[in-house]
């Protein structure tokens, strides 16, 4: 099992209200994106955002966190909307760069970002399993492995088939 305190992931992370934290603000004026000060591996919604942040997730230079998803993946565009809400991070929005038979998920949350990429990297020829993902309880690796799936899996006969461009996780 882990336990993660956001604090420690970022030095310009300040708790404010009650064991919440979020970027220094440079400004006077509040922002917007911040996330529970601690998250643990009982948590269902960390293990689901994880595991499609991990299959079709990536990151921007503004503390953006994205999902690239086939137009008709309806369901699991609501999937990562929950899993983002309950996991405390806000709302996501379908951006209007979705493109084609593309849907674009993204949500600007710079806690959210820095935990996304301190346990599964950046990049997807860069993606990994950090050691607490790696310790985690099997409950909370399942979940995380379903959503994974979802996105970069199919089902063939007698088994599931994965696709990764990272050499970590192949």
């Amino acid at each position: 099992p882990f336990k993660i305190d956001m604090m420690q992931l970022n030095n310009e992370f300040e708790e404010f209200d009650l064991d919440r934290v979020r970027r220094t603000s440079k400004s006077n004026r509040p922002c917007k994106n911040s996330m529970p000060r601690w998250l643990s591996s009982d948590n269902m919604a960390l293990a689901t955002a994880l595991g499609w942040y991990l299959a079709e997730g990536g990151v921007e230079s503004n503390g953006t966190v994205g999902w690239t998803l086939h137009s008709k993946e309806t369901q699991y565009v609501e999937d990562i909307q929950v899993a983002l809400r309950e996991l405390g991070a806000g709302e996501a929005h379908v951006s209007d760069r979705s493109y084609g038979d593309c849907v674009y998920l993204r949500i600007t949350n710079t806690p959210l970002q820095e935990l996304l990429v301190s346990l599964a990297g950046v990049g997807s020829r860069n993606k990994m399993l950090s050691a607490e993902i790696m310790q985690a309880p099997v409950d909370f690796q399942r979940r995380m492995l379903t959503a994974y799936l979802h996105g970069d899996g199919h089902l063939v006969d007698g088994g599931i088939i994965a696709s990764t461009s990272s050499d970590v996780l192949a």
